[in-house]
């Protein structure tokens, strides 16, 4: 009996150890499950750690390289809060605003630059509409300024700020008002203008040209120069000898036929010059046309009354040098123009009269323009003497005779 309740004891306390081991295996077995969740976790912290390292750096870098770009822009460029409180700028806005680029942020940007008794309206603009806006700027120094301003959003769409990107263009006004000065100019011009490209193209000619020649814009713009040329004549001034000459000397001056719309040839004194960029480089060719026809008719004009005068006319250097003699010569003296052509005119004079008439010349010589008034007697061909009245005039600095 004693002996059964031992036995029954021994297998109560057997039960009771397999249970307490198998609970210490449970416990065990979620310690060890919780170390490795915990491992887990740390290693997913860990691994999230460098993540955010990673994403800080790459943030970071970003940063430093926007810094750059602004920074290496040389317009002013600022961004502002609500308040008009710059919140970043770049290195040509502080400059602008003579501070150190640390020293504008939270200050009010239109106390800084551009200094203005108020903001840009155009910033209430973008703040109230949530659109980039444009406005010009004209500074007391008389610089001038586009101010483009650009509103940024949360992504809910909500405001931040406004960037605000000052583009100067003082230089680019003052072109462009020298271009419409030298444009009217060129329209206005009594001379024909015409405007070629690199490759002899026309790109302009002006009211003057289309007078002289007949043609409109419409029908010679992007023609070549050889539309103006005259078949069958010689040109000296062919496209590819226009581009030498002037690469040669930098202009080129000369007498050219120049063909107009009804295809006649029409003489003109033609000037032409190489337009170049900042680079030295032929970007293209300008030219004037004087239209010598008119020249040549009053020419014809005056030596038909020159050579149809019942008077002598003569011209003499500052030597008293026969230049030029008209016909009449011949019937009242006897000499052919060309024997006395080079000859000095105080040969002829009477001896009795050379003084006179050499103090005269003298006093003309001193004194451009003046009229001079003097009876002499002149040498006829077969020595006898007639009787003149000489009347003179300096002409020796007219370019048209010279």
């Amino acid at each position: 009996m004693h002996k059964d309740k031992d036995k029954r004891h021994d297998s109560v306390e057997a039960d009771e150890l397999v249970r307490l081991t198998e609970d210490l295996d449970r416990r065990n077995a979620t310690l060890e499950a919780r170390l490795r969740e915990q491992e887990d976790s740390r290693a997913a912290l860990l691994h999230l750690l460098e993540e955010l390292d990673r994403e800080r750096a790459r943030i970071e870098q970003a940063r430093r390289e926007w810094v750059t770009a602004l920074d290496g822009i040389q317009d002013p460029i600022f961004i502002h809060d609500k308040d008009m409180r710059v919140v970043r700028a770049n290195r040509a806005y502080a400059a602008r605003a003579g501070v150190d680029v640390r020293e504008v942020v939270g200050r009010r940007y239109w106390e800084m630059f551009p200094k203005l008794g108020a903001p840009l309206p155009s910033c209430q603009q973008v703040i109230e509409e949530r659109q980039e806006a444009e406005e010009m700027l004209r500074l007391p120094t008389g610089e001038e300024f586009v101010s483009r301003a650009f509103p940024i959003h949360d992504a809910e769409g909500h405001y931040l700020y406004s960037l605000h990107v000052l583009v100067d263009v003082t230089e680019k006004r003052k072109a462009e008002a020298e271009q419409r000065v030298l444009s009217e100019a060129l329209r206005q011009a009594a001379e024909a203008a015409i405007v070629l490209d690199s490759e002899q193209r026309i790109t302009y000619v002006n009211p003057a040209f289309q007078r002289m020649l007949g043609y409109t814009p419409g029908e010679i713009l992007g023609k070549p120069l050889s539309i103006l040329s005259v078949p069958g004549l010689p040109d000296p001034l062919q496209p590819m000898e226009v581009a030498r000459r002037v690469h040669e000397s930098g202009w080129w001056h000369g007498e050219v036929q120049r063909r107009a719309k009804d295809g006649t040839a029409v003489p003109v004194l033609l000037s032409a010059s190489a337009i170049r960029n900042e680079k030295d480089a032929v970007t293209g060719y300008v030219g004037t046309y004087l239209d010598l026809r008119a020249i040549r008719n009053a020419e014809q004009r005056f030596r038909s009354l020159i050579e149809n005068s019942s008077d002598i006319v003569s011209l003499l250097d500052r030597e008293g040098t026969l230049r030029y003699l008209s016909p009449t010569v011949q019937r009242l003296l006897g000499y052919a123009p060309e024997e006395l052509v080079g000859t000095g005119v105080f040969a002829l004079v009477h001896p009795d009269d050379v003084a006179q008439i050499q103090q005269v010349f003298a006093e003309a010589l001193r004194n451009p323009g003046k009229v001079y008034q003097v009876e002499c007697r002149v040498r006829r061909k077969d020595g006898s003497y007639c009787h003149t009245e000489t009347v003179g005039r300096n002409l020796l600095d007219d370019p048209v005779l010279a």
